[in-house]
This record gives C-alpha cells, structure tokens and sequence, in this order.
C-alpha cells in the first residue's frame, strides 16, 4: 500500500532547488574570477613590497593666503601652523622660513607658533621638511601675507591691568551722598 508520490513532483515543484544551485554556481565562479584578476592583498595574504620613494607632504594651514593682520601695537602675533601627517613619526624636522630666513624649526609635532614681526609689510612663508642630514625632502606651499600696524596713539590704545587703580574707595558710612549707586557696594543706598 506505498504509493509513490516521487511520480507526483514534476520540474516546477523542484525549480526553486535547481535555482540555489544555479545562483551558488554562479556566485563561486564570479567570486574566482575577481580574485583571480584583481590580485587583492586580503585575498592572499602577500604583502606587497615598494621600492618606490615616499612622498612627503608639508601644508601651511595659518596664515591663510593674502590675510591682512591689522595690529594695534608690537605685542601681537602672527599664529604660524604647519601639517605633515607622514612625517610626524619619522624624526624629520620642518624648517620654517619667512622671507628666506630661517625663524623655527621643529623636531616633533605640534608645527604651531607665534611669529612676532617687527614692522609692517608683506611677507612670505615657506616650509620646508629636512631629513637628519639637513637635505630638502619637501617644500610647502608659498603663503603670503601682510602686516599692518596702526600707528595712532589714542587714549581707547591704552589699556590699564591693574584694575585696583581705577576703583575709588568706598565713602565713609554718613559721608554717602544722596541718591548715589556703587555699584561694588552689598545693596541700593538711597538717603
């Protein structure tokens, strides 16, 4: 009393079957086909060997190109900072040169400084990356910028620190004159 239902399944009951097969196969043989041609390092496990020469990078970020500085007086500065990601771990040091005269060098980051000119006027920076014998690996952009400084003295220039020399003392209590606000003082005083 057996019957066989195996007579019963025609292709279409086993088509979704022959289908995964097909797309598996078809996947397996793409997926070579990539390896194969596009020679991955993750595929392999082979690390590939340069012999080429590294590049080395060097960005003036600050000063931008063509800034205007307008200072006040002699104390104020330029802020100078410099990039170079690839040799930060090298023990290259980096040259900055304003003008053509050499005014800092660095041997590790941070590359950020003051720069203090003494006068107005247009000035050029470069940077330039140096390896331990001092020979030129690589130059930054050129960035100039400008120095204004204004020259007339008025009495807004002058700024006080001391801050105790301008206060006057407080009067004496009954010596308050009427209808008087200090504003230092704990509370209103009307008389």
């Amino acid at each position: 009393m057996n019957k066989k239902y195996d007579k019963y399944l025609s292709f279409l009951d086993r088509l979704h079957y022959i289908l995964f097969i097909i797309i598996l196969a078809l996947t397996l043989i793409s997926f070579f086909i990539v390896r194969n041609n596009l020679k991955l390092d993750f595929f392999s496990g082979a690390v590939e060997v340069s012999e080429a020469e590294e590049e080395f990078s060097v960005f003036i970020t600050s000063p931008a190109k063509d800034k205007i500085y307008d200072f006040i007086n002699q104390n104020e500065t330029v802020p100078i900072e410099i990039k170079a990601k690839e040799a930060e771990n090298t023990g290259y040091s980096i040259s900055v040169l304003i003008d053509e005269k050499e005014v800092k060098v660095f041997n590790s980051p941070p590359y950020e400084f003051n720069w203090n000119p003494n006068i107005s006027g247009e000035y050029e920076i470069i940077a330039n990356l140096l390896d331990e014998n001092g020979n030129l690996l690589s130059s930054s952009n050129k960035v100039t910028f400008l120095v204004e400084y204004d020259l007339d003295i008025t009495e807004s220039n002058i700024i006080s620190v001391d801050v105790e020399e301008k206060k006057e003392p407080y009067p004496e209590p009954g010596n308050i004159p009427f209808a008087e606000y200090y504003p230092c003082g704990p509370a209103h005083v009307f008389l």
